[in-house]
């Protein structure tokens, strides 16, 4: 089951690391329709890890009560 576990979690980082690379921003809806992933923030944290300049965006509807984050790769020069 922890080798399903880690090729699940394998797969979605890169997945969303392809995305990211593409320019977009990545929110946990996008990344549900993408790859099945709930813990969008934890995906993050791996990339993190693996060395990958990912900023945080915290958006906040209109009433200011709900946020979420968006996440995006950041551009070095």
């Amino acid at each position: 089951m922890a080798t399903l576990t880690n090729e699940l979690t394998k797969s979605q980082c890169s997945k969303i690391l392809e995305y990211l690379q593409s320019g977009k921003s990545i929110t946990t809806p996008i990344a549900r329709a993408l790859c099945k992933c709930e813990r969008l923030a934890a995906r993050i944290s791996d990339l993190r890890k693996k060395g990958h300049s990912i900023e945080t965006t915290i958006i906040y509807t209109k009433l200011g009560r709900v946020k979420y984050a968006s996440y995006s790769l950041i551009k070095t020069q």
